[in-house]
């Protein structure tokens, strides 16, 4: 059991630092589109080079961990991630802002599903639902990188710096808590994939999954553009837009896994999209910020 605590505690760890550096990108998307001078419709295409990258990667990171174990991938990835970081920040055109972005985006996605096949196997030994607390850790990392990120921005501290600090963060805590994950073995009892078409309830929830995601994404691409330039704020202010959503996140995540527990799957599911629906209508309403 004590070996499960500190697997668990590894991959908590692990979450809270993928979160941390994609929540400290979000704040520099502004400034990136502004110093390549680069409009709305550039910068969707470049952001939409990161979806490809992570879309492109996370069927290919499953095969991975059939044959080497998500312990592994879940490792090498995000060492990747580190080193990708700083690159969409540093990049010098819109060419290699894509390049930048489709790397980017391929460690964040191939790393997503190999901590989450980590996480799956340590909720599989326990006796409740923990699930919800992992990603709780990733919400508290975005948190944590867009608030640290805004403080940059508001100080007008160097913004690479800032990234290769990030970077550094992530490096150590992953060298240090890697041994800790569970091994191979808990990821290599299928000795073959093959992909199939969903059907059914697997494709309702499919549905589901790419609406909430959906919503995700609009939020972490383009809420500190929104707020820097529909609603006219300085960089520092419009990072609070991401990381107000962190928080929310991290408040539901943390205290998913007691309402799964009592309620239910289906009542909670039901339950929270509605409610999800209700605050990004009534986001989009809003024509100035609460400051």
């Amino acid at each position: 059991m004590n070996q499960l605590i500190r697997a668990r505690k590894a991959v908590l760890s692990i979450f809270l630092v993928n979160g941390l550096s994609l929540g400290s990108w979000i704040p520099h998307i502004p400034l990136v589109q502004e110093r390549l001078n680069i409009g709305e419709g550039l910068l969707g295409l470049a952001l939409l080079s990161m979806a490809a990258g992570a879309i492109i990667f996370m069927p290919i990171s499953g095969i991975w961990i059939t044959r080497l174990g998500s312990r592994k991938i879940t490792t090498l990835t995000a060492f990747a991630y580190c080193f990708a970081l700083p690159l969409p920040i540093m990049a010098p055109s819109f060419v290699t802002l894509l390049l930048a972005l489709f790397f980017f985006g391929a460690f964040f996605g191939a790393m997503d599903v190999a901590m989450n096949a980590q996480a799956v196997a340590i909720e599989k030994r326990f006796t409740k639902p923990i699930m919800s607390s992992f990603h709780g850790f990733f919400s508290v990392g975005g948190l944590l990188g867009s608030g640290i990120g805004g403080l940059v921005l508001a100080f007008e501290l160097n913004p690479l710096l800032h990234a290769l600090f990030i970077s550094g963060l992530m490096f150590v805590v992953t060298a240090l808590v890697n041994k800790h994950f569970l091994p191979k073995s808990v990821d290599t009892s299928v000795k073959k994939t093959e992909f199939v078409l969903p059907r059914g309830p697997v494709l309702a929830l499919g549905i589901l999954a790419f609406m909430v995601l959906l919503a995700e994404g609009a939020i972490a691409d383009w809420s500190s553009v929104y707020i820097t330039k529909v609603l006219e704020t300085g960089p520092g202010i419009a990072a609070l837009g991401y990381a107000s959503f962190s928080l929310m996140m991290a408040i539901g995540r943390l205290s998913g896994d007691r309402f799964v527990a009592n309620m239910g799957a289906v009542k909670i599911a039901r339950l929270t999209s509605l409610i999800a629906a209700i605050g990004l209508g009534a986001t989009l309403l809003i024509e100035d910020t609460l400051v």
